[in-house]
């Protein structure tokens, strides 16, 4: 019995540890926010655990938003004007229905900034140009042998008499409206 109880222990306080050491990753990261703490466990008036909590998301980036987002409680609304109380955080997204309510303006990415800075993932324009963005190199390069766009476009275009099909496309395109001039007299357009 005294085997069984030590075991349970030990897997709880395990258990616990994992928690830990993943909240402990995310904080790291940066993906949380600290929304406070409060005593779990009172004996004689003195507190015996603490907890801390967090509202933790996917990214920095998400964190930032979350945070930046939750500042418009003007905007979106009481339950969504900041992350509540320790004891009863609010860690919800904002609902899709209600982000079109955003106001950008009054979004902050200076932090989400200084972090691309730290680590160097700031694009410059060095790192900025076509074929990063669409070709060698880019993500979308997975074979190694990706044209930029604007080299595509050239070679889709190749053999192509442009004047001509431009000419085509306005034949096609012309629109009657009904609306007719024509001279009189006194050399004014009458309808």
């Amino acid at each position: 019995m005294a085997c069984v109880i030590a075991n349970m222990i030990v897997q709880t306080a395990y258990a616990c540890a994992e928690d830990e050491f993943a909240l402990v990753a995310q904080r790291d990261q940066k993906n949380c926010h600290y929304i406070g703490s409060y005593c779990k466990s009172k004996v004689l008036g003195a507190c015996i655990e603490k907890r801390e909590v967090y509202c933790c998301f996917k990214s920095p980036l998400a964190r930032i938003m979350n945070e930046q987002i939750r500042l418009q409680g003007d905007i979106l609304g009481e339950e969504y004007d900041g992350f509540g109380i320790p004891k009863n955080p609010k860690c919800t997204g904002v609902p899709l229905d209600k982000i079109d309510r955003v106001d950008c303006s009054r979004i902050d990415l200076s932090e989400w900034i200084a972090l691309l800075r730290i680590t160097r993932n700031l694009p410059t324009d060095e790192t900025v140009n076509l074929e990063s963005l669409t070709g060698k190199g880019s993500k979308l390069d997975v074979d190694g042998n990706r044209l930029n766009t604007l080299d595509r476009v050239m070679e889709r275009l190749e053999g192509t008499e442009i004047d001509n099909m431009r000419s085509e496309a306005s034949k096609r395109m012309d629109i009657d409206t009904g609306y007719r001039v024509e001279e009189n007299s006194g050399n004014e357009p009458t309808q």
